[in-house]
């Protein structure tokens, strides 16, 4: 008699692969190829059901059960799927929650309340810009250099996440102008900071820049926050609220502790920091150690590492040295998505100059924060000479030189 092979739509993805490995080859021909990767496994799979995962991946239920079926699983839960997926729909065409009505732990109330505190620098600089006290302008100007934290929160944690969604709009738009924005704040401040009496032929950028920023201020909290209100599931508001730990706060804006987020977070890093998976060893041609012995090793590497796959997703980075902000929402994402549109066709180059073996590597070193930085990327290839990747090196050579001076 042919074994009974049953699906629970109420398990999880890990629990359905843990006890019919075979799925994984199914699963991955629909579309879930991602979550299959063994660390995504072990932390989304753990927490995601197929209905769910159907729907961030934009699967139909109904292409997922038939699958099943042809291959000769018994699907049980199939109405209470179908129900979850009505009601999801159903939620989808109410109108969201507003911003206020939000919890004031909720991300995007800390983004809102930056937005307040943004908006009286502007105030504060427009007043100021109108007499001709070029030291004051530029003492406050010096202020809005922690719009890079703010819009670090939005470019680098949101804008990716909106990507998974499909919904592309806002970045190919707002990155490109926050970066504009940046640009022209460093362009005032430094003739202002080699001579302030440069004030009055400045006057009218700075005020063009201010209504810039005013602009973005709108366009955030009339556009952006009512899209993710809109896509965001509560889990993926956990994970941009860890996220915004990488991220300073601005503009007076502390933000609030939200247990609810800190618990979910908790219990994945539990999911991936069990001692059995510690304990597992990796073998390498000149040696082998364990999980808990190479994530040590790795703590203590003067080095920011990340690996992009064969396909361009992003699957590791090391940051212990924090040259450049690493979210992990960009984990599984599609790498081009987490670059700003304008410099999107360099990082395209690059990577399919590596893939075709145009060139193995680029070297770039400068100054970043005022801190000499060398970024290298290389190309990845296995012993048949195979292109399987590419991988970042980001090292802060401060420290380098100074241990030659003297």
């Amino acid at each position: 008699m042919a074994e009974k092979k049953e699906i629970n739509l109420g398990l999880s993805v890990a629990a359905l692969v843990k006890e019919y490995p075979e799925l994984k080859d199914i699963l991955a021909s629909l579309g879930f190829g991602e979550i299959l990767q063994p660390l995504a496994l072990r932390v989304m799979g753990s927490i995601t059901t197929l209905p769910r995962g159907a729907k961030i991946k934009n699967i139909p239920l109904d292409e997922v059960l038939r699958t099943l079926q042809q291959a000769g699983y018994t699907v049980k839960g199939q109405e209470d799927a179908r129900d979850e997926a009505q009601k999801t729909a159903a939620a989808a065409r109410v109108q969201p929650l507003s911003v206020a009505e939000l919890a004031a732990s909720h991300p995007l109330r800390h983004l809102q309340d930056e937005n307040t505190g943004l908006a009286r620098l502007l105030s504060s600089i427009e007043k100021t810009a109108e007499g001709a006290d070029g030291q004051t302008a530029l003492s406050e100007l010096r202020q809005l250099y922690v719009l890079y934290s703010h819009y670090g929160k939005k470019d680098n944690v949101i804008m990716p996440l909106l990507y998974r969604y499909g919904v592309t709009g806002p970045s190919q738009v707002m990155w490109n102008v926050d970066d504009e924005i940046k640009d022209e704040l460093s362009a005032i401040c430094r003739p202002l900071q080699e001579d302030s009496e440069n004030f009055p032929i400045y006057k009218g950028r700075i005020m063009g820049l201010l209504q810039r920023i005013q602009d973005m201020i709108y366009k955030e909290e009339q556009v952006l926050f009512p899209l993710c209100l809109r896509f965001f599931t509560t889990e993926d508001w956990y994970q941009v609220d860890g996220d915004f730990d990488e991220f300073a706060p601005a503009f007076g804006a502390e933000r609030q502790e939200w247990p609810d987020a800190r618990a979910w977070l908790d219990a994945r890093q539990q999911a991936i920091s069990t001692e059995e998976i510690l304990q597992t060893k990796i073998t390498l041609p000149t040696g082998e150690c364990t999980v808990g012995e190479l994530r040590g090793i790795f703590a203590l590497l003067p080095i920011d590492i990340t690996f992009i796959d064969v396909e361009n997703n992003v699957r590791f980075f090391l940051n212990e040295g924090h040259v450049f902000s690493r979210p992990q929402i960009c984990l599984g994402q599609d790498v081009m998505n987490c670059h700003p549109p304008r410099i999107v066709p360099i990082v395209r180059n690059l990577v399919d100059d590596f893939r075709h073996k145009r060139r193995d590597h680029m070297t770039v070193a400068r100054r970043i924060k005022g801190r000499p930085v060398m970024v290298k990327y290389q190309a990845v290839y296995d012993a048949q000479g195979t292109y399987i990747g590419t991988v970042e090196f980001v090292q802060d050579c401060q420290e380098i030189l100074d241990s030659f001076k003297g």
